[in-house]
């Protein structure tokens, strides 16, 4: 099956029954993760903003689907503080905050290499 289908069915199944006042909580950095949400954001989006559209049922697994409600996505800034990072103008999470953790990955462990295997510049 799709990853979609995955993510949104793992969900569904760890979500109690009949309670309408549930939350799941996760933490990722994972890339993978968030372009998976950012697809089921995308199809919750569309279905919303074209409901009887005969193309979108070909393409959105209805079983899949929650409400544009149920997502939310933040990251901790530097401060501690969180900060919302879904984008208002295209409803899915931006990478603009992620992005700059990935920076900050590459540029650590770039640091790291420098000093376990030296430079190219000093071969």
């Amino acid at each position: 099956m799709i990853p979609a289908y995955y993510a949104s069915s793992g969900v569904q199944s760890a979500m109690p029954k009949g309670r309408g006042d549930s939350m799941l909580v996760m933490t990722t950095h994972s890339p993978y993760i968030l372009s998976t949400l950012n697809v089921l954001i995308a199809e919750a989006y569309a279905m919303d903003a074209k409901p009887k559209s005969d193309k979108l049922r070909n393409i959105v697994n209805k079983e899949c689907l929650f409400p544009l409600s149920a997502y939310s996505a933040c990251y901790i800034q530097e401060d501690g503080k969180f900060a919302d990072i879904i984008d208002k103008d295209i409803t899915m999470i931006s990478g603009n905050e992620l992005d700059g953790v990935s920076d900050w990955v590459d540029d650590k462990i770039a640091r790291i290499n420098e000093v376990l295997y030296g430079t190219k510049d000093k071969i």
